[in-house]
């Protein structure tokens, strides 16, 4: 393909909708620092639609994140009815795309059936269904993948903007507590770093194959295995770990598992499953969770965050 050819040895277009959104924004400036012609589109009233008919790739990572979110017309509106008008904007045009689906659709299955517990899920779900319809029937001109992300963490300033969504590493990063829920030590969530997100979709515009891939590192650590690593480390820097009550709102539509079946991308990406794993150093949140990328095939070696 087109682009396959050319990025990383020459510039491209690429348009990137949630530019300014925690891994969209790390994935925005990636492409800058490597010399490419980065389009950001954040969709909001009014906004318009954004052309992408001048682009080499569209990187869609624009969403409501917010898993508590009621309001069921704007998560649609947001997360499935602009999704599908850019991939027939894509489509029309035969332009790549890659976005972002969620690890949510699977609920408290671990991966192994779908099962949606709020409203942010089931738009993620709805999408990917589309997608996968039309994968199976080749209805698509060009080509298509969907990265169910996992737990995805990082650099506190990278993803403060995220309140209360934000990872544990995030929200009690230079707080005198670490708030847990009452029963953490059985809450259980496979925390990919950010940077190896954006490692792993820049490696797959080199892979032909559509589809949408479980991506995360296949390991697990519980919320208080978490609390423990925050706690007194020099840079996080709280005190103590308080528990607190299991929120009765977050009753029925909460996920107390989550572990990613990452086989699939690992083989086609010719990584060994088991070199895939989090650090020991668990919270040091300005390096990588692995150098395995190596180079990228000239797209920029794996660094610092």
């Amino acid at each position: 393909m087109l682009l396959m050819n050319k990025i990383g040895r020459n510039a491209v277009k690429v348009l990137i909708t949630g530019h300014k959104g925690f891994i969209g924004s790390r994935m925005y400036t990636r492409l800058k620092d490597l010399g490419h012609e980065v389009i950001g589109f954040d969709f909001s009233e009014g906004s318009g639609f954004p052309d992408v008919s001048e682009q080499n790739l569209v990187m869609h990572f624009g969403a409501i994140s917010d898993t508590t979110e009621k309001d069921i017309e704007k998560l649609m509106t947001f997360n499935h009815d602009f999704s599908c008008q850019l991939f027939m904007a894509c489509s029309q045009a035969k332009v790549d795309i890659q976005y972002c689906s969620s690890a949510s659709v699977y609920g408290n299955t671990n991966g192994e059936s779908i099962e949606p517990l709020n409203g942010y899920a089931w738009t993620k779900y709805l999408f990917d269904r589309l997608v996968e319809k039309n994968l199976e029937a080749k209805a698509w001109p060009m080509k298509v993948q969907g990265f169910r992300l996992f737990n995805v963490w990082g650099k506190p300033m990278d993803e403060k903007h995220k309140g209360d969504q934000a990872s544990l590493f995030t929200k009690f990063y230079r707080e005198e507590k670490v708030q847990l829920f009452e029963g953490s030590e059985n809450i259980y969530r496979d925390f990919i770093h950010v940077e190896d997100v954006v490692d792993i979709m820049l490696k797959m515009i080199y892979v032909e194959e559509s589809g949408i891939f479980d991506t995360g590192t296949g390991q697990q650590r519980s919320f208080m295995d978490i609390g423990k690593a925050i706690v007194n480390d020099p840079f996080y820097r709280p005190q103590e770990i308080e528990t607190v009550p299991f929120p009765e709102k977050h009753i029925g539509s909460y996920q107390y598992s989550t572990k990613c079946d990452n086989s699939r991308l690992m083989k086609l990406l010719e990584i060994d499953k088991e070199d895939f794993t989090m650090p020991e150093h668990l919270v040091d949140a300005n390096a990588y969770s692995t150098n395995i990328f190596g180079d990228l095939n000239g797209m920029g070696k794996s660094r610092k965050a």
